[in-house]
This record gives C-alpha cells, sequence and structure tokens, in this order.
C-alpha cells in the first residue's frame, strides 16, 4: 500500500482528503516536523518508507538528480491543481506506478511524467476514463453546490 508524507509547502486539504479515500498520508505538521529543510525532509520520508508530496517540485528535482536515495517524489507545480484535482490525480498516479524507489513524478494538469535515475523521462496522459469521471465529478458538484444556493435563498425568503 502506498504511504505518503505531505512537506511543508504541501497543503493540508490535500492530506485530509487523501486520508478521507483510505489512504496512509501524514504531514509535516502532525509529525512536528516543520522547519526541516528539504533534505531532511526527504529523509525523514524515507526512513519511514514515505513517497514524499510536494510542491516545491524545483529543490526536490535537484535532490533527485544529485542522487540522494529515496523512497519517492510526488511534485506538484504550486497551485496549479484544484484540491480536488491534486487529490484525484495523487490516486491516479499511486495506482499506476508501482516501483517508487528512486522516481520522480511530477503530477501535472493534462499529464504525468516520471523520472527514473538514470532512464529517459517518460510522459503519460491521464486516461480517457478519469477524465471523464473527474468531468461527472465536477458537474456532480456544481449540481450540489447550486442545490445548497437555492436551499439557502429559500430559508432567506422564508424568515423574511
Amino acid at each position: 500500500m502506498t504511504k505518503l508524507y505531505g512537506d511543508e509547502n504541501f497543503r493540508e486539504t490535500i492530506i485530509d482528503n487523501l486520508k478521507e479515500k483510505g489512504i496512509d498520508a501524514q504531514s509535516c505538521h502532525e509529525n512536528k516536523k516543520q522547519g526541516l529543510n528539504d533534505p531532511k525532509q526527504l529523509e525523514y520520508a524515507t526512513e519511514h518508507n514515505r513517497i514524499i508530496l510536494t510542491d516545491n517540485r524545483k529543490d526536490f528535482l535537484k535532490l533527485h538528480n544529485q542522487g540522494v536515495e529515496h523512497t519517492g517524489i510526488y511534485s506538484y507545480k504550486p497551485n496549479s491543481l484544484s484540491i480536488e484535482q491534486a487529490t484525484a490525480r495523487t490516486l491516479y498516479v499511486s495506482e499506476h506506478v508501482s516501483d517508487m524507489q528512486n522516481t520522480h513524478v511530477r503530477i501535472n494538469q493534462g499529464d504525468w511524467m516520471i523520472e527514473r535515475r538514470g532512464q529517459e523521462r517518460e510522459t503519460y496522459q491521464y486516461s480517457a476514463e478519469f477524465r471523464k469521471q473527474e468531468y461527472l465529478d465536477r458537474e456532480e458538484q456544481a449540481r450540489e453546490e447550486q442545490e445548497l444556493d437555492s436551499n439557502l435563498q429559500t430559508k432567506d425568503i422564508e424568515r423574511s
């Protein structure tokens, strides 16, 4: 089972969403590891056999390219994905990449890239099924929000 660890830059709400989906995810905050520099964060994740999640792509890619041993890195471009998108893409990649040892995965909006030490970068697209489900989820969320707004307006009118 995939075990994840969000560094100091990673949004807590994504960690919470992953936990709700049954993923073993932790943050540096709940482990009292905030303030550690990037190499120490990566070392902590590796010691606990966790893939590190970070919005600090540049610095963690540098550590990966320097040959620092790790159990995996998922990196995201800061604020390029909503919480729901980041959660869904993290789950998707976790299901499709089995061996993360010394592997860096860039999780992007439209694609994801795997960088394994000493190998060419591999680029993948999210499946059509994934994109369709994501669209349906967005539509359902929009309907729920519309229904909630309508209910709130009705209650406001009833109080008047």
